[in-house]
């Protein structure tokens, strides 16, 4: 990573986002074990945990409660449904869970299947197209694998797509950060990178140290969209290729394109792809016949989980602090609209009807409201005051002012760009001295943090990177 740097003193770039609250809060109930994932089927939401499948009932969201549960073997990650079933993706076991849910209050486990697809991450069904079968799609660390779901009770594996097979002549992808750019200092000034694939060693393939491996996929239609990430030589990144499954026995790449960073989720629309991934969240367009480009982009601080969408505006989870609501009307002019706190933190998100679900880690299932579209537009011309939380940097130490606008008492969380959590600052003054201690009293390492300050329900994102 390159830094600029101005002087020898430290710096601290402090971007303030402003914040509307339109999402509202209406329910929300505990489950056993740690929530990751959640699809909805009519007024029932599955909800993946470290320990089991759970079902909710959400037809009363301000009350949601659990009405199912069935214990699978590892533990529950990401999760699909097709028919009368839910697949539920378990890294731990290298398989992927069967359930029966045709009584949602007593789903039964059918079994694991995929022992060879090696450690299993996203997972997504789609139904038979252009004569080709039902299928389930599964990302893996030897790609995407696909199975045969015309009888979901018994999935049969119909063929596979390594992804690291394809390597394009180039990648590229829209640079809206410079200040990250090492490998081509010509392209700090221009809109697009491009870096030839000759000049780089072929990735490598470690299941143990997950060197290259398939973080999601998506079916629309005949194509698959594939996110895959390359810790190789390379260039260590995210990747989006489209994939041509009408022979799932003979899938074939149609596109690839490079992203800027590792990648956390992503939803697809009418050949649209909505990408969040470490430093903000993209919109790529592309699909059997046309090529994939980057259509806009956003930045967007921590570590994002999932992408749901919901008439004109895409919600991202952000673990472990909650939700951002970004506006996709304009494609190249996309904003960050809304942020919600949510305890927690969010990751897996679905949205039903007029209400968005999310599964809160260990703080179990909540359900929102969803504005409607002219509720988010209006939202986008009552930010929160600029600069609620300023920073400044003096020897070892960080002053962090806290505005009129953020009432007292507040907490000022600070998270690395991972979104793991370094420290959490009580202020019940508007001057707080922070000594870049951890609370065990480890001093943070130099780098770039996030500062967020949160009173209640009020949550204000700020940038902060720090150098000495």
């Amino acid at each position: 990573m390159k830094l600029r740097i101005f002087s020898s003193t430290a710096l601290i770039l402090l971007s303030t986002v402003p914040t509307a609250h339109a999402l509202e809060f209406r329910g929300t109930c505990d489950l056993p074990g740690f929530a990751y994932d959640v699809a909805i089927e009519g007024n029932h939401a599955y909800v993946s945990t470290d320990s089991g499948l759970c079902v909710v009932d959400i037809s009363q969201p301000e009350a949601p409660a659990l009405n199912g549960y069935v214990p699978l073997a590892g533990y529950g990650n990401e999760l699909a449904l097709y028919g009368a079933c839910a697949f539920v993706t378990d890294g731990s076991a290298r398989a992927f869970q069967v359930v029966d849910i045709t009584d949602p209050a007593h789903p039964a486990s059918i079994g694991g299947f995929g022992d060879s697809c090696g450690y299993v991450w996203g997972i997504h069904c789609g139904d038979s197209a252009e004569g080709r079968p039902a299928l389930c799609a599964v990302g893996a660390t030897r790609g995407m694998i696909l199975f045969d779901i015309t009888d979901p009770h018994h999935p049969v594996k119909a063929g596979e797509y390594v992804p690291y097979d394809d390597k394009p002549s180039s990648f590229f992808t829209d640079v809206p950060f410079d200040e990250f750019d090492e490998k081509n200092e010509s392209a700090r000034d221009t809109s697009l990178r491009y870096y030839p694939f000759e000049t780089c060693v072929p990735p490598l393939f470690d299941e143990r140290t997950y060197m290259v491996k398939t973080d999601d996929v998506h079916l629309e239609g005949t194509v698959a969209y594939v996110l895959y990430y390359d810790n190789g030589n390379c260039g260590t990144g995210l990747y989006l290729k489209t994939v041509d499954i009408a022979d799932p026995e003979n899938p074939s790449c149609i596109d690839s394109i490079g992203l800027y960073a590792w990648g956390c989720g992503f939803a697809v629309a009418s050949q649209k792809v909505y990408v969040a991934h470490i430093f903000g969240f993209d919109l790529i367009e592309g699909g059997i016949e046309t090529p994939l480009r980057t259509m806009g982009n956003i930045r967007l601080p921590g570590n994002k989980e999932d992408v749901a969408l919901a008439g004109d505006c895409a919600y991202v989870t952000w673990h472990p602090v909650g939700l951002f609501g970004i506006s996709i009307s304009d494609p190249q002019n996309m904003k960050w609209v809304d942020t919600t706190s949510i305890p927690g933190g969010g990751r897996g998100c679905a949205a039903g009807g007029e209400h968005l679900f999310v599964a809160c880690g260990d703080s179990g299932f909540s359900a929102y409201s969803i504005p409607p579209s002219g509720t988010r537009a209006r939202a986008t011309v009552r930010p929160a005051p600029e600069k609620a939380l300023r920073a400044s940097v003096a020897g070892g130490t960080v002053t962090f002012i806290i505005t009129e606008a953020i009432p007292l008492p507040a907490a000022i969380h600070v998270y690395d760009l991972q979104g793991h959590a370094a420290t959490t600052i009580t202020a019940g003054q508007r001057t707080v001295i922070w000594n870049r201690r951890t609370a065990a009293g480890n001093r943070i390492a130099p780098g770039m943090y996030l500062a967020a300050v949160a009173a209640g329900a009020r949550l204000t994102e700020s940038t902060v990177l720090m150098l000495h």
